[in-house]
């Protein structure tokens, strides 16, 4: 069986959090060529690819408290509002991508996903059981998996 990587990009490294709804094309067009690169070098790796919301949701999931939970009608229009802002994100980084020759598809895991009082009933394959490999904003893109087994010096684009 394929051996599956998930590909967390922080929201600070492809957004500006210090201005609202700004996406960070060049890091994301630079991100797509490594991630292209990494296809041809490790074609029977299945990599997903995942991202944070930075300058897009996080001002509505601020302003509606969403990380808290949702109750009430103007919580969900809240909940509306941060999926909308993180879509928007997503489309651009999407378009970015297709215009490298990336073939991507846009999910969100939360579709597959049951709740029952805020906890996760059932849904997408555990985390656990995928190699991970997260990216930080706070220095250079940086690349790790919980295996240790396989990590990208070439990944080092630096964040504004």
């Amino acid at each position: 069986m394929a051996e599956t990587i998930f590909l967390k990009l922080g929201g600070s490294l492809i957004t500006n959090k210090d201005q609202a709804h700004t996406a960070l094309t060049a890091e994301m067009d630079a991100i797509g060529a490594q991630i292209l690169r990494f296809r041809q070098d490790f074609p029977d790796v299945r990599l997903l690819v995942g991202h944070g919301s930075g300058s897009f949701g996080h001002v509505a999931a601020k302003k509606y408290g969403t990380r808290n939970g949702v109750h009430s009608a103007e919580e969900w229009q809240g909940f509306l509002e941060v999926w909308r802002e993180a879509h928007a994100l997503d489309e651009i980084l999407l378009e970015r991508f297709t215009q490298l020759g990336l073939p991507v598809l846009s999910f969100p895991l939360s579709a597959g996903a049951l709740t029952r009082q805020g906890q996760v009933e059932s849904g997408p394959p555990a985390p656990s059981k995928w190699r991970w490999i997260t990216t930080s904003c706070q220095s250079s893109l940086a690349m790790w998996s919980l295996t240790k087994s396989w990590v990208a010096p070439s990944f080092q684009l630096k964040s504004k």
